[in-house]
């Protein structure tokens, strides 16, 4: 089966449209809970200060596209301080945006207001190893844990309120499961995530889909009225329904296929990053 991206966007022209350093490079992009993209970029390396601190320079740049016609709506330009921390993503926060990171004490959030300057700052569990975060629109943040030292723990999912508190639980299986490789919410933003070592596709409303291979999912797409899951494994990605069928999926433009480096989905919406150019297509 083949999906035709909406439209695309040069990373290296919006590098140089917002004046970003050369040394600076994308280092991740996540569709938000608001239909936009948010890319993080980071500087390639850090810079050593005169009290002898580690400090890493970031950007973020939100994206506003028609998801259905292809345009750019707008885009804008978020300069960020240093820090010490590393960041490794940025999600919308209400008005707000919060940059997920990392310091030695564990997982943060950093909370930028309407005018991108930080307010505030939360902490999650300290010395976890959180690396899939989603950031649902009523500022739930949910965070899989992924941790090859850690065989056994009481979950590995955590979800915290806009201050950082642990709150209930999900229900959701556990047989077996050492940690979450990848998550996404569908239309009804119920939770879906894939884990390690079953390697298949668990919702939190107790619904359950068998991928059927027993290759690592890195992200993956939930489709309305029950179409399936696409999920992007190493090789390309792979569409599984509900009563069982599978079969390879492509991405093309203009006709032509994308070749991905790395992906991100919010329900149904995808940006795929291939070389320079960064695609985006909403699968119906």
């Amino acid at each position: 089966m083949k999906y035709e991206a909406a439209g695309c966007i040069s990373i290296k022209k919006l590098k140089k449209e917002c004046e970003i350093d050369d040394n600076m490079s994308c280092h991740s992009r996540t569709v938000g809970s608001d239909g936009m993209i948010y890319l993080l970029f980071a500087e390639d390396h850090h810079i050593l200060k005169s009290n002898y601190t580690l400090k890493y320079n970031y950007a973020v740049i939100r994206i506003l596209p028609d998801w259905y016609c292809g345009d750019i709506i707008a885009y804008e330009y978020i300069p960020l301080s240093e820090y010490t921390e590393k960041l490794y993503s940025a999600h919308p926060f209400g008005n707000d945006i919060i940059l997920i990171g990392q310091n030695r004490k564990g997982d943060i959030g950093i909370i930028l207001n309407s005018e991108h300057h930080e307010y505030r700052r939360i902490s999650f569990a300290p010395y976890a190893a959180y690396n899939k975060t989603l950031v649902t629109d009523d500022k739930t943040i949910i965070m899989g844990m992924y941790d090859e030292y850690c065989l056994r723990r009481s979950s590995p999912i955590h979800i915290f309120d806009e201050y950082g508190n642990r709150t209930e639980v999900m229900a959701y299986h556990m047989q077996n499961i050492v940690d979450v490789i990848a998550m996404n919410l569908d239309e009804h933003n119920d939770l879906w995530y894939n884990a390690y070592p079953d390697y298949i596709f668990y919702c939190t409303d107790g619904r359950s889909l068998q991928s059927g291979s027993n290759t690592m999912t890195t992200a993956f797409a939930v489709l309305p009225c029950n179409k399936g899951i696409i999920a992007e494994e190493y090789g390309g990605f792979r569409l599984y329904r509900f009563n069982g069928q599978t079969e390879n999926v492509f991405f093309t433009y203009g006709g032509n296929p994308i070749l991905p480096d790395a992906s991100s989905f919010m329900q149904n919406k995808a940006a795929i990053s291939s070389g320079d150019t960064l695609y985006f297509i909403e699968i119906l």
